[in-house]
């Protein structure tokens, strides 16, 4: 249904366009079906059903290029869309490097993205679903030594999406995905004091063994982070688990293969093409072709194929992700990774989904062995602060636990560790961990860091 009325919404729009002195155009529509389920300390909230249409409409005239945005699919409204778009283009300046809208639409055939039962599950199913996840967390919780267990506020969504481009030279191609993501924070108390640690799922399909899998382990978790504390400032050795690695990733690594920062120099991979960033253990793809994978798609954010990329291969820098306007730039062809990150913005050049492929590898136990003083790091917040135009880290240490000579001591928090990300993967790093792990898009393993700086207590 989504697609059919986008289409439609975009047929007349594009009509009108062509009777005007448009020189191209270009209609990206998504229409999301929405299920949002609130999460309370007494269990199971209100449920929240919704569908959002929505579009963007660029226009070009000569070089002068315009975006609208709307969230009004009303056929009626079309007419003053097309008129603001026009006006806005009017008064742009021009972009000599303009290259025009991509031609020839085309998508992977065969990518699993949309999941039939994620897609079809019943309120009454999935309140039962979500009764058992917060059952399993607290019981969990309590069989790994809390006296007290309860999962506090934090919501479900389902999102059924489906996506809508086409352009004035006839192009046009459509897709739907599926995604679910679950958050809330288990609380938990003992005799030594009480925390909170998060829950966080974000996945493509209803894979329950995954979900009741990380379910049970966040609530182990979270009893072992009982009475944190902060540890002296000073070198340590970190063992960065996955999930956080990906915040870092997400935060350092991932704007700066972009050519959208390359080109405007703000990225410390300028010019490095070909040359050794990273530990010849280290070997990164940008894989959208992974069925269910977080940010798989056959095709981006321009209507162009995806492509399966190494981005870092044995520790070389080998590509940059391209969209069509900035691989123009460099007489390229786009890589098929544009992405818009809201509708009322362009689409920009990023990886979709970035996955570790390691040499080499550790289990976890070995590398916790390896510490002779050093933190567990489960948890940060402020990872925005890191800064991907040198690669520095900065972030606060949440929910860490102490080791001395591979033995856990007890658990950390509020201190702050620094460093650089690129020597954390190169001259510092210890060792590969086994596990993957998503965190959205980013699909990371464990590394183990030497002289990390923490500014602590």
């Amino acid at each position: 249904m989504g697609i059919e009325l986008l289409s439609n919404l975009s047929s007349k729009i594009i009509s009108l366009i062509q009777e005007k002195n448009v020189s191209e155009a270009e209609f990206y529509g998504k229409f999301d079906d929405i299920i949002q389920v609130e999460i309370t300390s007494n269990g199971v909230g209100k449920i929240v059903s919704r569908s959002i249409g929505k579009y963007a409409l660029r226009i070009a005239i000569g070089k002068r290029i315009g975006l609208t945005y709307s969230e009004n699919i009303d056929e009626k409204s079309i007419p003053n869309i097309v008129d603001k778009a026009i006006s806005i283009t009017k008064t742009a300046p021009e972009d000599e490097k303009w290259p025009g809208f991509p031609k020839g639409y085309s998508g992977k055939g065969g990518l699993k993205v949309y999941d039939k039962d994620l897609a079809s599950i019943t309120p009454e199913s999935l309140v039962k679903f979500l009764g058992e996840v917060i059952d399993t967390s607290i019981d969990s919780a309590r069989k790994a030594g809390a006296l007290e267990a309860v999962v506090t506020r934090g919501y479900l969504w389902i999102v059924c999406s489906s996506i809508y481009i086409e352009n004035s030279y006839g192009d046009s191609i459509s897709g739907s995905s599926t995604a679910l993501s679950i958050y809330y924070n288990i609380y938990v108390r003992n005799k030594e004091g009480d925390t909170a640690y998060p829950f966080i799922i974000q996945v493509r399909s209803l894979d329950r063994d995954k979900i009741f899998n990380k379910v049970v382990e966040t609530a182990k978790l979270a009893v072992k982070f009982i009475g944190a504390k902060p540890i002296d400032s000073g070198k340590y050795q970190l063992l960065i688990m996955p999930e956080v690695h990906g915040e870092l990733v997400e935060t350092v690594f991932s704007p700066a293969v972009s050519a959208y920062s390359i080109q405007r120099n703000r990225s410390p991979l300028k010019d490095k093409v070909g040359e050794q960033i990273f530990s010849e253990d280290i070997t990164i793809y940008d894989d959208p072709h992974m069925d269910y994978g977080f940010g798989s798609r056959p095709f981006d954010d321009e209507g162009i194929m995806t492509t399966s990329k190494p981005l870092v291969d044995n520790g070389v820098f080998e590509n940059i992700v391209y969209d069509h306007y900035t691989a123009s730039i460099e007489g390229k062809k786009s890589t098929g990774n544009a992405v818009r990150r809201r509708l009322n913005s362009v689409p920009t050049p990023a990886p979709l989904n970035i996955v570790f492929k390691a040499k080499n590898t550790e289990d976890l136990e070995s590398m916790i062995n390896m510490i002779k003083k050093g933190i567990i790091v489960y948890g940060v917040i402020g990872s925005w602060m890191s800064n991907p135009v040198n690669g520095a880290i900065q972030a606060t240490i949440t929910h860490g636990l102490y080791v001395e000579n591979g033995e856990i001591k007890y658990p950390v928090k509020g201190v702050v560790m620094g460093g650089n990300y690129y020597n954390y993967l190169k001259q510092d790093l210890i060792a590969l961990g086994k596990d993957i792990v998503n965190y959205a898009h980013i699909y990371a393993i464990p590394i183990l860091v030497d002289n990390v700086p923490i500014a602590g207590k």
